[in-house]
Order: C-alpha cells, then sequence, then structure tokens
C-alpha cells in the first residue's frame, strides 16, 4: 500500500500549510495520502464514520485499507496494474519493471562478438 500512497500523493496528508487536507489537482474530490474521492465513498464513507474521514491521516489509513481489502488495488486508477499478480485471493506485490534504458546502466549488456 505504501506504493499506492507515492503514486497517488507523494506520501503528502495535507496541502503546504500543513492542516488542510491534500485534494487532487486533477480532481478535487481526492482526498488525504491516498487520494480517496469522497464524492465516490460518499455512501460508504457515512456508513463507517469519522474513524474512516480522508480529512484525517488515521481515517485516511483506515478508508484505504477498508478500500483495498474491499476492492484490491484496482481501485487506485494511478496505480500500476503490473505492479501485482493474483495468488490465492491474495494480492501478492512483485517488483517494478526496470525500463530498459534504466536495466542498460544497472547490467552491463555482453558485447556483441565480431
Amino acid at each position: 500500500m505504501s506504493q499506492i500512497a507515492f503514486e497517488e500523493s507523494s506520501f503528502r496528508q495535507f496541502e503546504e500549510d500543513g492542516v488542510t487536507p491534500l485534494h487532487g489537482t486533477v480532481n478535487p474530490e481526492d482526498t488525504c495520502v491516498f487520494q480517496i474521492n469522497k464524492t465516490m465513498w460518499a455512501e460508504d464513507l457515512a456508513m463507517l464514520g469519522e474513524d474512516f474521514s480522508p480529512d484525517t491521516l488515521d481515517g485516511c489509513l483506515n478508508m484505504a485499507l477498508w478500500i483495498y481489502r474491499k476492492e484490491g488495488p484496482d481501485a487506485w486508477v494511478t496505480y500500476p496494474k503490473a505492479m501485482y499478480v493474483m495468488g490465492r485471493g491474495i494480492q501478492k506485490p512483485i517488483e517494478p519493471r526496470v525500463s530498459e534504458a534504466r536495466a542498460e546502466k544497472v547490467v552491463e549488456k555482453p558485447k556483441p562478438e565480431e
């Protein structure tokens, strides 16, 4: 889940003032470190109560875990689906693919024989 938080908000819960919950730039209804959409999840937020409010860090974490358990990482559209594989009904993280350009810097390729 930490990768989701990084992709969504770079681990930021609040705006620069340190008080206002972080809102999405594309969709201002996306709130907190996990960019939980308050409109989309309104019914569930009302049912679950204040302990799941994305306006607080604890509430955001509670709600994100609840969403993750209900829908898995696919609930976050910015998170690459390729980062996960299914196994026995459990989402298991796998290593992200490294771009070919970056891989060349990390691993030297054998030189072709002349």
